[in-house]
């Protein structure tokens, strides 16, 4: 069994209006809102425990989803004040007394069907403090924006193109111990913290090669919907 970390605080104005009074978290995606989606995909990844790192309409998720009990999950929060978000980082760091020494982590707006089980495994095959999931990105979903080495992550940024033919997943793993090298209460982003450890040779890399879907875009929204009608 094993915990995941679901960062969702963000404000989700690129969808507004349709977040301007609900989080995004909460969309309805053919019928059933999002997180509701999210957590039976764990379920079905034997995760047992489900942290959300929350902001913005925190308490509206806080009543639907309650202790998880009824979705058969046990579901846990650390809750940030809206006017002062300290980033997905931030977040996390936040979160560290919640947490379990190994961990994935996940957007608030991904639904990903990867085999998380296999993952874990490698990550703990790795003895690393953290590993990123890698996109074979054979469809050019998004520009590639990683670079990978002997089954480690050898650059990333998330906002600019690299060689290769990988871009980021949306779906890491951590050893806690790697939070011990971020500051509590700064506003930093996970990139910061996966510079990091690439700098110092502790993030491994696991390529995927189903392809990600999302609800952070009208498109992404429709296509997810698409897709789920498809199964």
């Amino acid at each position: 069994m094993a915990q995941i970390v679901v960062l969702a605080g963000g404000k989700a104005t690129r969808l507004y209006p349709l977040t301007e009074k609900i989080p995004k978290s909460l969309l309805p995606i053919n019928g059933i809102p999002f997180i509701e989606r999210q957590i039976q995909l764990f379920k079905r990844n034997k995760i047992s425990t489900v942290v959300l790192c929350l902001g913005t309409f925190s308490q509206k998720i806080i009543e639907y989803v309650g202790d998880g009990s009824r979705f058969g999950i046990s579901v846990k929060y650390s809750i940030e004040g809206d006017d002062d978000l300290l980033g997905t980082l931030g977040a996390l760091k936040k979160a560290q007394d919640l947490l379990e020494e190994h961990f994935f982590v996940i957007w608030g707006d991904s639904y990903l069907e990867a085999d998380y089980g296999y993952i874990m495994k490698a990550f703990l095959n790795s003895k690393k403090l953290g590993l990123m999931t890698a996109y074979r990105n054979h469809d050019n979903l998004e520009p590639n924006n990683m670079s990978l080495r002997d089954g480690m992550v050898a650059a990333y940024d998330k906002d600019a193109t690299h060689d290769g033919n990988h871009v980021d997943y949306g779906l890491s793993v951590y050893n806690k111990k790697a939070l011990d090298l971020v500051e509590f209460g700064k506003k930093l982003d996970m990139s910061y913290l996966n510079k990091k450890l690439i700098s110092m040779n502790q993030l491994a890399a696991y390529v995927v090669d189903e392809r990600f879907y999302e609800i952070g875009s009208f498109q992404g929204i429709k296509d997810l919907e698409d897709h789920l009608r498809s199964k």
